[in-house]
Formats: C-alpha cells, structure tokens, sequence
C-alpha cells in the first residue's frame, strides 16, 4: 500500500494515530534503550552549551568542536549499532513524537508567517503548515526508526518540546 495514498491515510493512518494517542496504549521501541543511554548524550551536550558562551576565544570554539563530534558520534554509533540486524521500519514502531513535532511546528511557522497579516491570513498559513507538517511527519516517524537508541531520545525530546510550541500557538491563534 502507498505511503502516501488516500486509502492508506482514510484506513489505516488516521485509525492508527488515534489508536497510539490512547493512554492506555503500551508501546516497545524496537531498540533497547538504558538510562545509560539517556544520560550518555548529557556530557557532549554540556560540553557543547559552555563552548557556545565562549564562542569568542580559542577554547570555545574548540568546545563546540568536540562537543559537535562527541553528538556526531553517538549518533553514527547508534544508527550503526542496527546494521547487522533484521530491522526493518514498520508502522506498528511509528515514531509519533516525530509525527506530531512536525504538525506543531508547520502550525507554529504558518501563525508567525501570517502573524502580521490578518486573521485569514494566519488560518491559511496555519492549515498549510500543518499540511506540510503532516506529510514530513510520516516521513519522519517512518525515518526516525532508523536512528536506533538516539531516536528513542530524540522523540522525549520531540515530545517535550511539542509540549512547549502549544503555548506559543495558543497565543498566536487568538486574534
């Protein structure tokens, strides 16, 4: 079936996302991810964030060098550490924090565009957002499988920050 067909999105898609959005909904990763794993990316991050309030000299732009690679890295490593398996992306592992963080922030793009404007203006730019939005999200859910015990971390970041654009929108929205 197509990814991107009306019959796939009518039957399938929109019954499955409201299906993961119940609470009682248990989903398992495809891949293990530990605490360890959770923390491990704190240290390039810190190492990242103190080499950014030093950009003006030497040591600081050396910070963001190794605090960039130190990401890189366990990124490789974790998009690695799949080869050799029989993973394959399903729909059943859809990365929904993907899916939702890119319908947020085409909403969110779309109201600041047409912010300016009038009220027709950011109900269009937002419904086009949020089409736009929809379409690279399911790209993104399928996709974000494939980055292992890093996708874990990037979707409860995904998540949070979804948390955190609503306010903005609330705000945005109201005329």
């Amino acid at each position: 079936m197509e990814l991107f067909s009306l019959t796939f999105h009518k039957d399938i898609f929109i019954p499955f996302i409201w299906q993961r959005l119940k609470p009682d909904h248990k989903v398992h990763p495809p891949v293990h991810c530990s605490y360890e794993y959770i923390l491990l990316p704190v240290v390039p991050i810190s190492i990242l964030v103190v080499g950014l309030s030093h950009l003006q000299n030497t040591a600081g732009i050396i910070a963001v060098i190794i605090g960039a690679v130190g990401l890189l890295a366990m990124l490789t490593q974790s998009i690695y550490s799949l080869r050799g398996t029989d993973f394959k992306p399903t729909i059943g592992n859809f990365c929904l924090g993907f899916f939702l963080f890119f319908i947020m922030s085409g909403i969110l793009s779309g109201l600041i565009i047409g912010h300016s404007q009038s009220s027709c203006y950011k109900l269009s730019g937002a419904a086009l957002g949020m089409t736009i939005g929809y379409f690279v999200g399911i790209l993104a859910g399928m996709w974000g499988q494939y980055l292992g015990w890093m996708g874990i971390i990037i979707e409860y970041i995904c998540w949070i920050t979804l948390l955190g654009m609503t306010i903005p929108v609330i705000l945005l929205a109201i005329p």
